[in-house]
């Protein structure tokens, strides 16, 4: 499903606006970690790529592809659901995209579903007739309190 995705992106390119050409290749994005697509987020990240993670570390694009170069014996998490609200896609320059978004993320880690909201800033640039991340931060959004609490 993946791969039929990212050519249907690459077919339907000519025919999208540049905010849903960069729409179309942050939700490959995410379709491709939920798979662990390390292929095909080698070709959706730039060589100088990098991701500042929900732990505020820095992460190389080699040592964040290797996130997903792992046997399923060594995964931690199973992927269940994902959602991206966009709040702003920008264009500094017209090959440059910067994407502002709400992430929400149901993961399956045994025994229970664990649900957040990440806020992501994303920053693309395009390569030809693709869009590649050339960076990747994300920020965790606290639950709201409980009244009471």
């Amino acid at each position: 499903m993946i791969t039929s995705l990212a050519l249907s992106t690459a077919l339907l390119s000519a025919t999208l606006s540049p905010e849903a050409e960069v729409e179309a290749t942050l939700k490959t994005f995410y379709a491709a970690t939920f798979r662990y697509d390390a292929p095909l987020l080698e070709r959706l990240t730039a060589p100088d790529f990098f991701e500042i993670s929900p732990l505020g570390e820095f992460d190389s694009r080699d040592k964040f592809l290797g996130f997903y170069r792992v046997p399923d014996s060594q995964r931690t998490a199973t992927p269940i659901d994902c959602s991206l609200k966009f709040e702003r896609i920008s264009f500094p320059a017209k090959n440059v995209a910067v994407g502002v978004y709400r992430l929400s993320l149901v993961l399956q880690r045994d025994p229970k579903e664990v649900k957040f909201d990440l806020a992501v800033t994303a920053s693309l640039r395009k390569q030809g007739k693709d869009w590649q991340l050339v960076s990747h931060q994300l920020t965790p959004i606290r639950p709201k309190a409980t009244p009471g609490r």
